[in-house]
C-alpha cells in the first residue's frame, strides 16, 4: 500500500494525547459517609471494575477512529500498474492530411477521430494535441471543443523528422516523467511510420482504416501544341483496377466548356483529351465526382495570352514576304542588314531568319549556337549568287551536311515529310495530287530527314538542332515557293516551335519559381490575389522582370491573379500534391512490439485505466464512522 500524501502520516503522533488523558486523569472522587459501609463497599468494587473496561473500550475506538481519519487524509492506494506511480505526460498527434478524408464507419476518418478524442478525455483534464499545422497545448475538451471540431486538413503534411521534432518540443525535459505519445493516423504515408525512433517515449498507435480504399483522382495534365490550338491530355488515376468511364467536366472560370469521359480498361490509369484555343486567356478547372476523397476531384490550370513572338530578319534583299508571314500583333517583326546586326540583340529574339546574306561569320555562328541552345529557331535562306562554302561553318556547327555544287534546271518539290512536327496536323490527309512549287537553281543538299524534298531526292528544306536550312533562295526569279500554300505553315510553324510550352499549373508546397515581366517602379511589389485575399510572395528584381518564389505562404488550391499595383498581369494555377490520393493498406499489426489499437476511444480508455490508482480513503472513512458509532453504543449501553 502506498500514500499520495505520506506527510499526513506524521499526524499519527497525535494519538498519544488521548492515551495520556486516559492514564493521567486528574479527577478526584468525593467521599460520602453512610451508616452501613459494608454493602456500599461491595457495590463500589463492582462498579470500578466495569468502568475501567468501558474506558479501555472507548479509548480503543477513539484511537482507531482518529487513526482511520488520519490515514484517509493520507490517501492510501494500490497502483494498478507500474506506470501509475510516475508523473505522466500525454501528447496526441493527430494526422490531418488529406488521406484522412476517406470514409470510415462513422464518416470521414478525421471527424471520427476528433469526436472520439472529445468523448474519451474527461472534460476538465488537460492534454496536448498536435496536428501537421496546429498545436493545442495544455487544453481541455470543455474549453476547446469548438476549436477541435474545426480542425481542417493540412495541404502540406510534415515529414517524419519534423513530426519527431514537434512531439519532442511538446514534452518537458524532465527525464523522470513518463512520456506517452499517441499517434492517430491511417498510416498511408511512410513518413508516419517512425516507430523505431520513439524509444524515449511510450508510443501508442491508433490505425484508422477506411471502409473502402477505392479512390479516383485527376492525377496530372499534359499540354501539347497543335497547329492552331493546344491539346490537353488529362490523366485520371484509380487506386484499384477499374473498368468503365469516369466523367470529366472542363470549365473556363465558372463556364462549362466541355464534358468527356476517361475510359478505364481494367487498369489504374485512363486518359482523355480536350482541345483548347492557344490565343486566348483560359482559367481552367477540371472536375470529377468521387465521394471517397474530395480534395483531388478538382484540378486547376491557367493559360495566359502569349506575348508576341520576336522575329529578327538579317536580310540583304527584299523581305516583304517575311513581313506578311509574321504580322502584328502575333509577331514582333524586325529587319536589319547583315552589316548593321547587333549581336547583343540576338538572345532577346525567338526566331532569326538569315535571308540571302552572302557570308556567315564565325562570330555570328557562335552567337547563333548560343541562341539555339536557349530554344531559339534559325532559318537559313542561302543566296544562290553566293558560294556554297560561305555557309559551311554554320551548317557543320549544327550537324547539317555542307551545300554541294550549284545545279540549274527546273525541279519540283516532290515530297513532304508529313510526320515532322512542323507539318503535323496541317493536312487533313496525305495528298498525292498536290500542286508542288518548283525551283530554277539550287545547291545540292543531302539529308536523310528532309522536311521537303526535290524530285531528284535531294533536300529542299532540312532541320537539325533548331536550324532550318533551305537549299536555295526563295526570290521570285528562282522559285515560286512564295506563292505556294506550303510557305505559310512552314514559316509559321517554325516560328511557333520557338515558343516553349507554358507552365500551366504548380504544386502547393513545392519549390515554385517563375518570372513576371514588368517594369517595376519604386517599392511596389507583386501580389497574388484570390477571392479578395492577397498574398505577397518572396520576390527578387532583375532588370525588367521579377522572380516570384511561392514555396511557402500558399496553402489553398485555385487560380490566383498576379497583381501589380492595381493591374492584373496574368493568372497562375496551384493544385494540392496528389501523393495523398493513393490510398494503401498498411499492416502495422504485424509488429508485435508496437502498441496498436483500432479506435481512439479504446486506446485512450486503456491509458486512463493504466493511470488510475485504487484509492482506499473511502474505506478508512467508513471504518472511522463505524468506530464512532461503536463508541456511542458502548457509552450508552455498556454498564
Amino acid at each position: 500500500m502506498q500514500f499520495k500524501n505520506p506527510e499526513v502520516l506524521y499526524a499519527l503522533f497525535l494519538l498519544i494525547i488521548p492515551v495520556l488523558v486516559h492514564l493521567f486523569q486528574l479527577r478526584r472522587f468525593k467521599k460520602t459517609r453512610f451508616s452501613n459501609v459494608a454493602f456500599l463497599q461491595a457495590i463500589s468494587k463492582n462498579t470500578r471494575k466495569s468502568s475501567q473496561i468501558k474506558k479501555w473500550l472507548v479509548l480503543c475506538t477513539r484511537l482507531l477512529a482518529l487513526a482511520a481519519i488520519i490515514l484517509a487524509f493520507a490517501q492510501p492506494y494500490f497502483p494498478q500498474s507500474a506506470a501509475a506511480d510516475r508523473q505522466q505526460e500525454t501528447v496526441l498527434f493527430l494526422d490531418n492530411s488529406f488521406s484522412m478524408q476517406a470514409k470510415g464507419s462513422k464518416g470521414p476518418l478525421l471527424t471520427e477521430a476528433v469526436q472520439d478524442i472529445i468523448k474519451s478525455i474527461p472534460e476538465n483534464e488537460n492534454f496536448t494535441l498536435l496536428t501537421h499545422n496546429e498545436d493545442f497545448s495544455n487544453i481541455t475538451t470543455s474549453n476547446f471543443r469548438n476549436a477541435l471540431l474545426d480542425i481542417d486538413y493540412a495541404s502540406d503534411p510534415l515529414s517524419a523528422e519534423a513530426i519527431l521534432l514537434k512531439t519532442k518540443n511538446a514534452f518537458s525535459s524532465d527525464p523522470a516523467t513518463l512520456k506517452r505519445l499517441v499517434v492517430i493516423s491511417d498510416f498511408q504515408d511512410e513518413q508516419l511510420k517512425f516507430k523505431d525512433s520513439l524509444s524515449q517515449y511510450e508510443p501508442h498507435f491508433v490505425q484508422l482504416k477506411p471502409v473502402s480504399y477505392s479512390n479516383f483522382s485527376i492525377d496530372s495534365l499534359q499540354l501539347k501544341r497543335q497547329s492552331n490550338d493546344y491539346e490537353l491530355n488529362v490523366i485520371v488515376y484509380s487506386n484499384t483496377k477499374h473498368s468503365g468511364p469516369v466523367p470529366i467536366s472542363l470549365f473556363n472560370g465558372k463556364k462549362l466548356i466541355a464534358k468527356a469521359a476517361a475510359i478505364f480498361e481494367d487498369s489504374q490509369t485512363a486518359e482523355t483529351i480536350f482541345r483548347i484555343p492557344s490565343d486566348n486567356i483560359f482559367e481552367g478547372k477540371l472536375t470529377i465526382n468521387d465521394p471517397s476523397i474530395k480534395f483531388d476531384n478538382v484540378f486547376y490550370f491557367s493559360l495566359n495570352k502569349p506575348n508576341p513572338l520576336k522575329v529578327l530578319a538579317v536580310s540583304n534583299t527584299s523581305d516583304e514576304f517575311l513581313k506578311r508571314l509574321y504580322p502584328t500583333p502575333e509577331f514582333d517583326y524586325q529587319s536589319v542588314s547583315s552589316n548593321q546586326l547587333d549581336f547583343s540583340t540576338i538572345l532577346d529574339q525567338n526566331v532569326i531568319v538569315l535571308n540571302e546574306i552572302q557570308n556567315v561569320s564565325a562570330a555570328l555562328v557562335n552567337a547563333l549556337q548560343s541562341f539555339s541552345q536557349n530554344g531559339g529557331q534559325i532559318i537559313l535562306i542561302p543566296s544562290i549568287k553566293a558560294k556554297a562554302e560561305a555557309y559551311d561553318g554554320l551548317l557543320n556547327t549544327f550537324g547539317i551536311n555542307s551545300l554541294g555544287e550549284k545545279k540549274s534546271g527546273s525541279k519540283l518539290i516532290a515530297s513532304i515529310n508529313y510526320d515532322h512536327p512542323i507539318y503535323d496536323g496541317v493536312f487533313e490527309k496525305r495528298v498525292t495530287n498536290f500542286q508542288y512549287p518548283s525551283v530554277s537553281q539550287t545547291f545540292r543538299l543531302n539529308a536523310s530527314d528532309a522536311l521537303l524534298s526535290l524530285e531528284d531526292g535531294t533536300a529542299f528544306l532540312t532541320e537539325k538542332n533548331n536550324l532550318y536550312a533551305f537549299s536555295t533562295s526563295l526570290n521570285d526569279e528562282n522559285s515560286n515557293f512564295k506563292n505556294s500554300p506550303l510557305i505559310v505553315p512552314t514559316f509559321y510553324n517554325i516560328a511557333k516551335a520557338a515558343l516553349s510550352l507554358p507552365k500551366i499549373y504548380y504544386t502547393l508546397g513545392a519549390a515554385n519559381k517563375y518570372d513576371v515581366n514588368v517594369e517595376s517602379v519604386g517599392d511596389n511589389v507583386i501580389s497574388l490575389s484570390k477571392d479578395g485575399r492577397e498574398i505577397v510572395p518572396l520576390q527578387s528584381r532583375q532588370g525588367g522582370k521579377i522572380t516570384l518564389s511561392t514555396e511557402e505562404g500558399l496553402n489553398e488550391d485555385g487560380i490566383y491573379e498576379i497583381m501589380y499595383v492595381r493591374d492584373t498581369l496574368a493568372s497562375v494555377a496551384y493544385n494540392y500534391d496528389r501523393r495523398e490520393s493513393k490510398l494503401r493498406q498498411s499492416d502495422l499489426e504485424s509488429d508485435e512490439n508496437a502498441n496498436i489499437g483500432n479506435s481512439v476511444s479504446s486506446v485512450l480508455d486503456q491509458l486512463q485505466q493504466a493511470s488510475n490508482l485504487n484509492l482506499l480513503y473511502k474505506w478508512f472513512i467508513i471504518f472511522a464512522v463505524v468506530l464512532l458509532l461503536l463508541e456511542i453504543l458502548i457509552l450508552k449501553f455498556f454498564k
